[in-house]
């Protein structure tokens, strides 16, 4: 279980560092339009995206450091609340992406981050098994 939550803490800690990245507009098109494939349109800013997107990298970080320290913590009951707060999370991406992937709005590399996140809830359903 300490693995599984480490290494998801980790991986949201770089993933929030790569979403402040998208405050610029062209960094952002580049990363999730034109390499990563996730969406078909490229996007542009006004106040409220930019809000969303601090955010977006604010609460991941907070997510992050929680999923990194609390196998340091070692209180059991809290590392199950977390595993079971991050399959939900993940659950929620999972509907996001289909929501996505039906509206025809995203891209090919959507079908990655939806092989990511089923990863990610398979994985935390193994640690609580």
């Amino acid at each position: 279980m300490s693995l599984y939550l480490q290494s998801l803490g980790w991986w949201n800690l770089v993933g929030s560092v790569l979403i402040f990245f998208f405050l610029n507009e062209k960094i952002g098109n580049a990363i999730l339009v034109k390499w990563g494939g996730l969406f078909k349109e490229e996007f542009t800013h006004n106040f409220y995206s930019r809000l969303w997107i601090c955010w977006a990298a604010g609460m991941n970080i907070f997510f992050a450091l929680v999923n990194i320290y609390s196998p340091v913590w070692n209180v059991q009951e809290l590392m199950n609340f977390i595993v079971y707060f991050d399959i939900i999370s993940y659950s929620i991406f999972v509907f996001l992406v289909i929501r996505t992937l039906v509206n025809k709005t995203a891209g090919v590399g959507m079908y990655l981050a939806l092989l990511i996140f089923l990863v990610w809830i398979g994985w935390g359903i193994s640690t609580l098994l």
